[in-house]
Parts: structure tokens; C-alpha cells; sequence
């Protein structure tokens, strides 16, 4: 694993944390994520600078960022699925 791969796969956020500070709020939950998720481009601003630069020479890189990416978009995904849920079994 390089430099480069190991910072992308390491410098990113921890799902765990995320989840133990939901608090499920709809508003609160979803700024905290957004919060979360603009953290960790601006603390990761020029690794994702170098994987748009780098992109044909190390195509890894790029992928993974764009992985993590997906991360958080499932993070929201699974968010909203439980709130539904949670608010049918209210209805029901």
C-alpha cells in the first residue's frame, strides 16, 4: 500500500463516531454529518487535489476517495431508511 493510499485510507472519517453521535434529530443528524463530511475535505483538501491532478497515473487514489465519498451518501441513505421506519411503526 503507498503513501498516498494509506493517507486517503486512514485520514477519512470513522463511521462508529458518526453513528454515536446521532442523536436522530432529522436536523441536527444530517448538519452533524454534513459538518463531518466538509471536515474531512477540508482536512484532506490536497490529497483529493493530487487524486483529481493524478487521476491517469494513479487511478487508485482517485477511486478511493471517491469510495469514501459513497460512505457518507450511504451514511444518509441508512439514516433516512431508519427514520422511515421508525416513524411506520409509529403510524402503525
Amino acid at each position: 500500500m503507498t503513501f498516498l493510499n494509506m493517507l486517503v485510507f486512514t485520514n477519512f472519517f470513522c463511521l462508529e463516531a458518526i453513528q454515536q453521535q446521532l442523536t436522530y434529530h432529522l436536523e441536527a443528524d444530517l448538519l452533524m454529518i454534513s459538518r463531518q463530511y466538509h471536515n474531512v475535505l477540508r482536512k484532506n483538501k490536497q490529497v483529493y487535489l493530487i487524486s483529481v491532478m493524478e487521476r491517469n497515473t494513479m487511478p487508485e487514489i482517485h477511486l478511493n476517495i471517491h469510495y469514501n465519498a459513497t460512505k457518507f451518501l450511504h451514511i444518509i441513505m441508512d439514516y433516512l431508511a431508519d427514520m422511515i421506519s421508525v416513524i411506520a411503526r409509529g403510524l402503525a
